[in-house]
């Protein structure tokens, strides 16, 4: 019985899609760009470890504005009315809790018949108010207030030697208070409620202007320690 001769078999290579080849310019580019980049951030990085090291105060301040900034920023674009949660009264040690809470300073009561203070570090959320100003609404909530209120008033006064004589006649129903980054002075916001939330916001401070108080000269008998005495916060 004869057999027939089979068919020789023929290997086929599998077909690829065609892959089209980068552009040499395009990742050229690309990688220019990153480099860029790269160099931008580090040359940044420099300045600012650069500032901290031979003018940190001034550092500090520029920082803290862009940080103020970009906040407020944020808060115009959200459309609401920023937020403020007020916790205890108590010492101005409450402030080194640092979470966000501004802090009612019992040293400041029935002194001067000033309005009651609450206090927060710069750092720990308080700076929200170096951006705000006269006309500003903000919603309180803590410590037995709540509701819409509004800037009526502005004091700024040096962080150091300041007294509680430099907020007599602030007005408003009480303050919140915060240190600005880098200088020596601290700004305070009376604020009072608002009755109605149609009527236009207050144009000019209660006072008539906005009151900042000159540096005060240390005491006489002043004698150098690790901490100054002041207002704090």
């Amino acid at each position: 019985m004869t057999q027939e001769a089979e068919a020789p078999h023929h290997h086929v290579a599998p077909q690829h899609a065609a892959v089209p080849k980068k552009s040499g310019a395009g990742s050229r580019i690309g990688r220019a760009l990153l480099g860029i980049v790269g160099v931008l951030c580090l040359v940044l990085g420099v300045i600012v470890l650069g500032g901290l090291v031979l003018a940190p105060n001034q550092t500090a301040s520029v920082l803290g504005d862009m940080k103020v900034g970009a906040q407020s920023a944020v808060q115009d674009a959200s459309g609401r009315a920023p937020e403020v949660q007020l916790g205890e009264t108590g010492p101005v040690s409450l402030l080194d809790v640092c979470d966000g809470l501004f802090y009612g300073m019992a040293s400041y009561e029935d002194v001067n018949q000033i309005i009651p203070v609450y206090a927060a570090h710069n750092n720990c959320g308080g700076d929200v108010v170096l951006a705000w100003d006269v006309g500003d609404r903000i919603q309180i909530e803590g410590d037995g207030r709540s509701g819409l209120f509004e800037v009526v008033d502005v004091r700024i006064t040096p962080k150091t030697w300041a007294t509680t004589s430099d907020l007599i006649g602030l007005g408003g129903e009480f303050a919140l208070q915060s240190c600005y980054y880098g200088i020596n002075e601290m700004r305070f916001l009376g604020l009072e409620p608002v009755t109605d939330p149609s009527a236009p916001p207050a144009t000019a401070p209660a006072t008539g202007a906005p009151i900042e108080v000159p540096e005060h000269a240390p005491p006489p008998d002043y004698e150098p320690e690790p901490t100054n005495p002041g207002l704090g916060g």
